[in-house]
């Protein structure tokens, strides 16, 4: 296999940086962000490949709310470049080929083959070969190894860490993809990055050589770094857990089998109006089945919520059954939503019709809301991943991976339980998300109070039953 940039002595320094000795390895670090190191030869101009890099992250790097005013001097602000094509700066959205972090929830690490922004420019309107990773956070003062393989006659697009896969292309696209010719040279100059050796090659390897070329490069201070990473990336050594135990003597709040429609009376429907149907299998939510359309004017009726009318205070338990019938889809189960003084915003307010994403991040509502099943174009769907987020502060409160995929076409089992600050989320027994809000660390109060929700976004088709909500 023909390789390329063995070492860092097969990158040119342009401006200020410095030699470093990490953990044994050698490393360059960019010193402004006026300096960047060039690779001038790479397989990114042929139509498979694979790009390896060797970085050291100098601060924790995690997921945290956009500060559009940190963009003031160089466009970027907390935006991480690990690999551009782009000479004249930072900026990847003007590149053709880019490798980021971003700390935005739900798109960490973006791999883009085209120009334009990652959302929506990749999806529409046309389709562009990119990956998503996720992942809730890097460490400081270890080595990663990043792996990126293409094949893009086959659409095979592939991200790994450390050797264990962390994204791939989407896997249920319904359009083809293109990508635009890439730049001459490989462009590494984040001041929070020490880059150590670069290589590429000139076809793809498989997971086994990933994971054995890590393997026989990796520091020793690796090891509990890497467990962590495993569970992070494919929920492997997840706990079972039951959720409904220490719920028993709750008061029952809501009961509801959802196969009768006089049983719509509890709820509110906000969106798509011909989204529900009831019969004897219970509620079934299904949106149109289009390509996802992200820059809809006006009130969005392709999209929907369901709320309760009734709010729940204190503890909380929510389980019921879900069961997915198509491939492509989002389902969101929002536990808590409140105005922000803790009011009932259905009640107070005039109903609102639109059933896009606005009422969750553009919108006056408090609330938690967990993607608990995401294969839409914009996040990672090769995986079952999750994230919880709480709104408007837009803090990801937890994030994981399930080790098992869901079952479509038969019944699943969606718990939520919160018990003060203390929340965890457990789909089929295994628990997915656990985390704590904290309500003095600068994203407001934890929530106690609100009602329940649950949304589906475009192309979704589901069943739900047997809904069972408890306070304590």
């Amino acid at each position: 296999m023909n390789t390329i940039a063995p070492s860092l002595d097969s990158l040119i320094a342009h401006g200020k940086a410095e030699a470093l000795n990490l953990q044994g390895r050698e490393a360059l670090r960019c010193l402004s962000t006026h300096t960047y190191l060039e690779l001038t030869e790479h397989q990114l101009t042929q139509t498979q490949g694979h790009l390896t890099l060797w970085f050291h992250p100098m601060e924790d790097l995690s997921q945290h709310p956009i500060i559009w005013r940190s963009m003031e001097s160089n466009g970027i602000g907390h935006t991480v470049p690990l690999i551009t094509d782009r000479r004249e700066d930072a900026q990847p959205d003007p590149a053709n080929f880019a490798v980021t972090w971003q700390p935005s929830w739900g798109h960490p690490f973006v791999v883009k083959y085209a120009k334009g922004r990652h959302f929506p420019d990749m999806h529409w309107p046309e389709r562009k070969f990119m990956i998503e990773g996720w992942i809730e956070g890097l460490h400081a003062d270890h080595w990663y190894r990043l792996d990126v393989a293409w094949d893009h006659e086959r659409s095979y697009h592939a991200l790994f860490l450390n050797g264990i896969l962390a994204g791939r292309s989407n896997q249920h696209a319904r359009r083809a993809a293109s990508w635009d010719p890439i730049g001459p040279s490989l462009f590494l100059r984040s001041p929070q990055i020490a880059y150590g050796s670069l290589q590429s090659f000139s076809a793809p390897m498989d997971e086994e050589e990933i994971a054995r070329a890590y393997a026989a490069e990796a520091p020793e201070e690796n090891a509990l770094l890497d467990r962590e990473l495993l569970r992070a990336l494919t929920g492997e050594g997840n706990p079972q857990e039951d959720l409904r135990l220490g719920t028993e003597e709750w008061q029952k709040a809501l009961k509801l089998d959802l196969c009768d429609p006089a049983q719509a009376e509890h709820f509110i429907l906000q969106g798509c109006p011909e989204a529900l149907s009831w019969d004897a299998e219970g509620l079934r939510i299904r949106t149109p089945q289009e390509e996802p359309f992200h820059k809809r004017e006006g009130n969005d009726l392709k999209q929907m919520y369901l709320w309760s009318r009734e709010m729940f205070q204190g503890d909380l338990y929510i389980a019921y059954e879900f069961m997915p019938l198509e491939h492509g889809g989002l389902s969101i189960l929002i536990p808590r939503a409140s105005g922000m003084q803790g009011e009932h915003f259905l009640e107070d307010y005039p109903l609102r019709q639109d059933g896009s994403m606005k009422s969750i991040h553009s919108s006056d509502i408090r609330m938690y809301h967990w993607e608990f099943f995401r294969e839409m174009d914009d996040v990672r769907n090769d995986v079952p991943s999750h994230a919880i987020v709480k709104w408007p502060w837009e803090i990801v409160m937890a994030g994981g991976i399930a080790s098992s995929p869901f079952r479509f076409g038969e019944w699943n089992r969606i718990e939520f339980v919160q018990r003060g600050p203390h929340f965890k989320g457990a789909v089929n027994g295994e628990l997915v998300l656990e985390g704590r809000d904290d309500a003095h660390s600068g994203k407001g109060p934890t929530l106690h109070s609100g009602v329940m929700g649950i949304r589906c976004m475009i192309r979704t088709d589901v069943r739900l039953r047997n809904l069972d909500i408890r306070t304590g």
